[in-house]
Formats: structure tokens, sequence, C-alpha cells
């Protein structure tokens, strides 16, 4: 009996692995070479002779090359078993949830006609990459996993889907879907049924059926798909290369494979060779040895290496918490490993993160490359691993200070190489930037031009071999550069009194990253330049280095405790017992929060940028507390794609009389240091609280998180307030999958309100979709935000959804997609609670560039003695026209009106009785400087404003709240009504 069939019943039978199993770069496997695409050393041979792909984690490509088989004349390909091993994902949402199901059941198989170079996918989401390279070939993608009768809803991962690469062109056809009859379900099945643990027989086959027609077949479990391709011209000649790519991030802890028939010219027709498994030649196996130099006590100045001036230049570089510089001593001395921990030494500890190797293409794939993917709790139980292992010495990670004062090795210079100069123009890393995909043409703007030169839309494929960039002064590498470092210290402002063996904060919401990186702006890699990171993030761009010290050396205990913000200074607990609505027309506004200054190089744009307070203010999020106040939010900066760019604050104070105070003093709300802060939401559960859930008063807060500046390379973070917004829970990094690493283009960018569901759901709409970025998407949670997964790929058409619930639990939503889909607003609908959606077009014009609607369920209005309004709760939809539509003017007279209008339905959105102009201009017109790029405009009776992203809340008392992140409105349901 030949090995591969002794492998197959081993295989059926049950198996164990052995943890010590070699790793290989490749196998050599029933006289066929296999390797993977990515992470060659998660595969394996074990003791019985099986191949073993090892604690996946991650989407990934099993190859095998294949001897040249002539499509001429032509029969069975192959035959592979295989068996999942281990445990399914756990989520906390129904186990048979089709999106979630589908990013853990589908496997994709293809044949090539590649030189051993196809690839079926290249991306790490489990979603279609359409960059398919130099060569001919078939894929075709199943889901032998999921409940039988479950509809996959992605549109390109439809069961059977099957793709045809035709040199330049990429041709798809539903007709794999002919033979789905066979086990008795509709074309539109997902699945096998099969679960996890059970064995797999998969068999591919292509028959030459006619001179001019191939017939690809594939066989899993008896159940065959088949394709016809009667098109001679575009066939390829050869079949060399099987592929199977698993897109299963988490979900199993191994997967075997048994080969079997291996076949040109039929069935019968073994080409097998028996040989030994071999090992590829391969990266060599560096020393798992961690290098250290001793570094001796000492003082350093500590802080900024620019002039202040560089604060309110044009090319500013935003320094501020670079300051105050003071001069710090280290009393005592420590080790500190000459450079970043890498791959195989992290491996030693933590053998599953094999699996985040390349995660980012081309990042961190080989042993000797610095490790990234580690946030700052593994880098700290690397730490405590390598303590336990040593009698002598504890390990940490270094401290802010004593990471600077290591850097700098005696210079006070930009970088450590001594020399002072244009920071602008200088570059120590010579052709170094190159090879690590450095920004050195620093270019700041205000506006959203020259991106290139602001950030790299995606990661780029950089060397991360270790000791490339030094040795500074004091024998250390890759200080400036190569992966940003872990700290041990909490973020915060410096204090000019911290001058003694610093240490940081008691506490806070980042941990202080250090040394700049590959794919980042020059810049940042200064001594002195500080960034920061949530503790449970992880990315690209994130390493470590560690410090060794004599056992029981430590620090000293941290003892600077975070400012309190001014929106979290002096908040009451008291619940405010909320008035009805009067019924009565009630309109204010607008009211200004505060005032910008736009001219560089002035004491009064230093002192604005040290709130920071900057010259673009945008894109804003507003909701109410139980005390009566309001909470409002949004982004602020230079550039929208910049990493200065922040998230401001500010509250709304309720007085004792019932009326609304705006602070005048606006702070920070939410930052993470060096990263673009793109997109907020806020909201509350009072919804939730109406329909009976038992908890308290709970304020929500999502933002998305970039790792360095433009929005292209987000995550999105997750936190919670049950005191009024005064404090905060811990952020945390949400959709821990493919979501969470910062590579999914813009997808995760939060915009407009979150819809709370009468079941109490969160329906929160991020801006990009499935597919490069456009279009809109919904993340979805069921546990109040415990755990998030995405809802549905392919949201509303185009970005900044606004939405409702409707009364029979449908979802109604509005877009900007600019009248490219209807040449109006497209007004959406899903029956699913955001999985899928119809399209329709409406009466109200399309919105477009600087501008977002709004969409409310007035819940606390009083009804209107009206027979149109008498009963129900109205919707009410804030947009803008920019040509002018066809409503009330602010006197009540029908005619052409421009700008912000609001419009009310009370039928769910089916017609729309009341359109009005936002304005209570009556007589004459006033002029105001909206937030978008400051730009003043009119208000009059016949013209709201312009531009704006609004953002809405209705309180308990009727009143609504409109604001523009600089600009605030107030009104309620009679004053929208009063033609009524």
């Amino acid at each position: 009996m030949n090995r591969a069939v002794i492998a197959c019943k081993a295989l059926l039978a049950g198996y164990s692995l052995l943890a010590l199993s070699p790793t290989l770069a490749s196998v050599e496997f029933d006289g066929l070479a296999w390797h993977l695409s990515r992470n060659p050393s998660r595969l394996i041979l074990d003791d019985q002779g099986r191949l073993v792909w090892m604690s996946p984690g991650a989407p990934d490509q099993v190859t095998v090359q294949l001897p040249p088989m002539d499509l001429t004349k032509v029969g069975a390909i192959a035959r592979v078993s295989y068996l999942y091993k281990g445990e399914g994902v756990i989520t906390g949402v129904p186990a048979t949830d089709p999106t979630l199901l589908s990013g853990t059941g589908d496997i994709r198989v293809g044949l090539f006609d590649s030189n051993g170079q196809g690839h079926i996918n290249q991306d790490d989401t489990g979603y279609r990459n359409e960059i398919w390279r130099g060569y001919l070939g078939y894929h075709a993608r199943i889901c032998p996993h999921l409940p039988v009768g479950i509809t996959r809803l992605h549109s390109d991962a439809i069961p059977g889907k099957f793709m045809k690469r035709t040199g330049a062109m990429e041709e798809e056809s539903d007709s794999l879907l002919q033979n789905a009859a066979l086990y008795g379900k509709s074309k539109d099945l997902s699945g096998f049924g099969l679960g996890l643990g059970c064995p797999s027989i998969l068999a591919l086959q292509v028959k030459r059926a006619a001179p001019e027609t191939l017939a690809f077949t594939i066989t899993l479990n008896d159940v065959s798909y088949t394709y016809v391709d009667d098109d001679p011209q575009l066939q390829p000649k050869k079949i060399d290369t099987l592929a199977m790519y698993f897109p299963n991030p988490k979900a199993f802890s191994s997967i075997t494979f048994a080969g079997d028939s291996f076949s040109t010219y039929g069935a019968g027709t073994d080409r097998r060779q028996e040989k030994p498994a071999t090992k590829a030649v391969g990266d060599p196996v560096p020393s798992t040895t961690i290098e250290f130099v001793s570094i001796s006590p000492g003082t350093f100045t500590m802080g900024a290496d620019l002039p202040p001036d560089y604060i309110t230049a044009e090319r500013g570089v935003f320094i501020q918490d670079e300051f105050p510089v003071r001069r710090v001593a280290i009393t005592h001395g420590f080790q500190i490993s000459k450079h970043e921990i890498t791959n195989i030494q992290y491996e030693k500890y933590d053998p599953d993160h094999a699996a985040w190797r390349g995660r980012a293409p081309g990042v961190s794939t080989r042993e000797s490359d610095a490790v990234v993917y580690v946030d700052w709790n593994e880098a700290i139980g690397f730490c405590q691993w390598l303590s336990s292992r040593d009698v002598r010495h504890d390990y940490r990670l270094p401290t802010e200070a004593e990471w600077e004062y290591v850097c700098r090795a005696g210079t006070k210079t930009p970088f450590s190489d001594g020399i002072d100069g244009d920071v602008y123009s200088m570059n120590p890393l010579g052709s170094l930037a190159g090879r690590w995909q450095i920004i050195t043409d620093w270019f700041i703007t205000r506006g959203n031009a020259n991106t290139e030169k602001i950030a790299h839309r995606s990661p780029e494929a950089v060397d991360l071999a270790v000791r490339q960039q030094g040795p500074n002064p004091w024998g250390m590498f890759n200080m400036h550069g190569g992966v940003e470092e872990w700290t041990q210290d909490w973020y915060g402002p410096y204090v000019r009194t911290d001058r003694k063996n610093p240490v940081g904060y008691t506490g806070g919401i980042a941990k202080v990253v250090r040394g700049g990186s590959h794919n980042v702006h020059l810049q940042t890699l200064r001594s002195a330049n500080r960034s920061a990171a949530l503790p449970t993030d992880k990315h690209f761009l994130l390493g470590f280095r560690v410090v060794r010290v004599p056992k029981g050396q430590t620090l000293p205990d941290a003892t600077l405790r975070q400012r309190t913000k001014a929106w979290a200074k002096n908040v009451t607990q008291r619940i405010y017992s909320w008035p009805s609505d009067s019924g009565e027309p009630f309109f204010q506004g607008p009211v200004s929060f505060y005032k910008v200054n736009t001219t560089y190089n002035t004491p009064e744009l230093a002192a604005q940028f040290g709130v920071p307070l900057y010259t673009h203010n945008h894109s804003p999020a507003i909701t109410w507390a139980a005390n009566g106040d309001l909470l409002v939010a949004w982004f602020s900066g230079e550039s929208e794609k910049g990493q200065e760019l922040t998230i401001l604050g500010l509250r709304g104070r309720r007085q004792s009389d019932g009326s609304l105070a705006w602070d005048s003093e606006i702070s920070e709300f939410f930052k993470i240091a060096d990263r673009n802060m793109h997109g907020v939401q806020l909201w509350n559960n009072s919804i939730r609280l109406a329909h009976g859930f038992k908890e308290p008063f709970t304020l929500y807060h999502i933002n998305g998180i970039c790792t360095d500046g433009k929005w292209s390379k987000l995550a999105m973070s997750f936190r919670k307030s049950i005191d009024n917004g005064a404090t905060w829970t811990q952020p945390v990094i949400m959709k821990q999958d493919s979501d969470a690493l910062h590579l999914d283009s813009d997808r995760n960018q939060p915009q407009g309100d979150v819809t709370v569901t009468s079941d109490g759901a969160f329906l929160s709409f991020s801006d990009g979709s499935a597919v490069g970025g456009s279009g809109s998407s919904s993340n979805y949670s069921r546990d109040g935000g415990e755990t998030w997964y995405v809802r549905g790929m392919h949201g509303p058409p185009g970005i900044h959804v606004g939405s409702v619930e409707l009364n029979d639990g449908r979802i109604l939503a509005f877009s900007r997609d600019k009248g490219e889909t209807f040449g109006t607003l497209p007004k959406s609908l899903s029956p699913d609670q955001g999985q899928t959606w119809s399209f329709s077009k409406t009466q109200f014009p399309p919105i477009g560039t600087v501008q977002r609607l709004a969409l409310l369920r007035l819940e606390y209005s009083q009804p209107l003695q009206n027979s149109i309004a008498s009963s129900g709760t109205p919707i009410l939809l804030i947009s803008i026209a920019t040509n002018g539509i066809k409503g009330m003017d602010a006197n009540g007279h029908e005619t052409l009106i421009y700008g912000t209008y609001a419009a009310l339905s009370w039928d769910e959105g089916e017609t729309w009785p009341v359109t009005r102009v936002l304005s209570d201009v009556r007589n004459g017109s006033q002029t105001h400087i909206m937030a978008p790029w400051n730009t003043s405009f009119i208000l009059d009776a016949t013209h709201g404003q312009p531009k704006s992203y609004w953002a809405a809340t209705q309180t308990p008392d009727g009143v609504v709240h409109l604001s523009d992140g600089r600009l605030y409105y107030a009104f309620n349901l009679a004053w929208l009504s009063q033609a009524l």
C-alpha cells in the first residue's frame, strides 16, 4: 500500500500532532513539492508522514507544483483528502449566522498555468482580490462547512462561483451551479453541512469533452460542480499548479492533508515518485540569542529637538507633546537589546505568531525580520517568559525616558548622527529610506490634495531584517525606523518637574510607542518624536525591544495622573427630569462653539494649536446624557489625511432652569498620538432601556484609528461610559479579525449615527465596502457592544449613511452617492438589520462633497393636531439641496429653497408632506462661518447652510439638536411643521 493511502487511512481514523514536528519551508509529499504562498514555516510533516498545515489563524494558500499537464489530453488531476482539526470561531452570535459563517466556512480551489506562481487570492480578509498576475487558469469557491441551506450574501462568494483568468481579463460564470441539485437544494444552497473535524475528499478533473471544449469538475464528498469552457482561444494550454486557499481566520488549529491519484492522462496512471520527505532550502535560521548593550547611568535633554515655531509653521510637524523640554537623569544602569526582537526570537515564546507573518503583504515574513503584530500585553508576556527562564535577570520593556536616552546616545540633534539641519530635507537613512518606504518629501496641506506625500494608502513591502540602520554612538541598531517600539509607559503630557527616572502615568488609554518605523514619514523617526497605541492594538508597524536588569531590580511607581479634560470636569450625576415637548414652536441658532485663526506663525495660532484646535473641523457626532447634558465630538486637523488629526469634545450642560449652556473651553476627547483618528460616533442606550433592558444609562463611543496618516489603514475602537461621559472604559479594538489589522483601506471609517433597534442591537455604518474601499458597510452588535462583527459588506449606495428602524423592523437608510445610482438621494431598505438591501430613487436631490445627511425618528415629540400628523412618530430627514428643492421657506411660503432643509414623513418614509428650509431668518440675511474649511455663508428666508456633515439627536423634551462640529441649531417638531 503506498504512503498516500496509508496517510489517508490514518487521517480518517483520527490522529494526534506532535508539538515538536519540524517546520519546513516546503515539503515533498507524494513526489510533489508542496509549499505555502506565505509563512512556509507553518507547513510540516508529522511523524506519520502526513502533510499538516499548523495553526492557520489566518487565510493562506497551500500550493502544489504538479508535473506540467498538457490540456490537449487530460484526465484526473488530483485527489486530496483533508481534515480540519480544532474549534470554530467563538463570537457570541448564532452558529447559523450566514455572515459569520461565510467568513469561516469556504475554500477556494484553483488550477493554473502559472510556472508555479499562481495565486488564488493574495489578500488577508477572505474576500476576492482582483490582483491576479501572469497566468491563465481556473478558480472556484465552495463552502463545505456551512450548514446546508444557508445562503451566502456576498456577491463574490456564491457557492460554486467560478472564475476564469484569461490573461488581462477575468470572466465569471455561474454555470458551476448547474449540478447543485445533486443534494436536493436550490442553486443558492451554500453548504455541504460538514462539521468541524469531518474528513473531506476533494477530487479535481479536467476533461477534453471535444477539441474546443474543456470540462472542469470539482467533487467534494461525492458532490460535484462542473464548469464547461468552450472558448479555445482563451483556454490555458497546460496546468502545472494546484492551489487550495483556506480563508478561515482563527477557525482551526490545523489542517491535515493526504494526496492521492495525481495523474495527467487518467485516474489509472499514477505519476507519483516514492521519495522521502525533504526540506527545501529556505532562509538561514538566525540565532535566537538576544544581544544586549550595557547602558550606564547619565543625564540627557528629553523632548523636542526642533524649535517651538515649528508648531505653527505651515509645514508644521505638530510637536506639542514634546514640550516642555527638560533635563532628565537615569540613575540606574541597564541592558537593552541591540535591535528589535525578531520573529524567530518571539516565536520561541509564541509559536502561533508565525501565522501573523506577512499579514501585511511583504512585511516581516522571515525569521530574521523584526517581529510585528504584537500588542503591548503580548510584549509584556514575552518579557515575563524571558524572566521565568533566567535565574539572574528580569526582562521588561524600556521606559519612554530610557528609550530616548539610548536613542540619542549623547546627541541633541533630531537624529543620533549628531547633524543639525532642516528636518524637511534631512534624510539620515540614505538608501535605507527607500527599502523601508520612508516618505522623505514632507508635505502638509489644508485639504486632501497630494496625499501620497502625506502617507501611503496601504503598507508597502519592506525589508525588515534587523541591524540595517546604525549602529548609533552607543552600538544600537534601528532606533530610527525599522518598526515602532512599545515602551512601558502610559502616554500623557510631559511634566517639567518629572526629571528623575520618569516612568509616565498611573493610567491612560494608550501606551507610548517610540522610534518611528517603515512606511511612515521621516519626521516621526526623530529621537524626540512620541507616538502611542492602544495596548490591545497590533499592526504592521508595531514591534518592540527589551531591557534586561538584575533579578529583583524594579522601577519606581508611577505617580503622574492624567489631566481631567474640560468636558469631563464637574459632571453632575443627578438624573434630569425631562419635561415633555410643549408643542410650541421652538428654534435656536446657529450658535458658534469657537473661532478659528488660520494665519500661520502667529501667537494666536500657537495658542489654538495648544488645545489642539486646528483649522479644519469636521465630521461631528452628538448625543445626550441622563443628567440632561449634551456631548458633541468632531475631528480637527490641518489635513484630513495627517497624523495630527484628533477628536475634540465639548459639553453642553443642563442648567437649573432647564436651559442648555455650552462650555467655552474645548479639549481633546480622544487621541492616539501620531494616528489619524478618522470618524467618530456617539450614541446612548435610551432605546434599549425603553424596551426593557436592565442596565445603567450608558453612552457609547466608536472611533477610527489609523496606523499613521491618511485614513486608509483604519481599525475601529469602542468604549462606553455609565457616568454621563465623565469617565470611559478602556477602548478596545473592535471586530477581532481582519478588520482589526489596519489593512482594509478606508472600510473602517465610522460615519453618521448608530441605529439602535427595538431588540437592542447596534447597527453602525462605516464608509467603504468589500472591494476598493468605496461604498458602505455595516457593523453589528447584539450584546451592547461587547462583541462586533461585519453585518453586511455591501450597504447602501455611496457613503455617509443615516438610518432608522421602521415600525415593521426594517431599516430605512439614505446615503451620499453624488447622484450616481438614480440621480437622486438613494433610499435603501433592509429586511434583516443591515445584511441585505434594496434600493430606490426619491424626490430628494443627491448630496455631494462636504455634505452628510442626518436621519432621526422623532420619538419624543408631541403629536400634532393635524390629520396628516396626528398619530405616530415621524421620521426627520435633514439634508442639503445645493441646486434647490421645492419646499417651505422661513415665512411659510412654498418656493424653491436651497442649502440645508428638513423633511418629515409620518408613513415610514413613503411620503414626505413637509419640506422646509432650516433657517428662521424671515427678513434680511445673516452671515455665519461653518466648520468645514471655515467658509462663510448666508442664511435668509430661502437659504440654509450649504455645506455640512450633520449630526443630530433628539432629547426627551422633544428638542432636536443639530451640529456641524462648529455651529449648533436646536428646534422641535412644532417649528418644523408650522405650515400644517
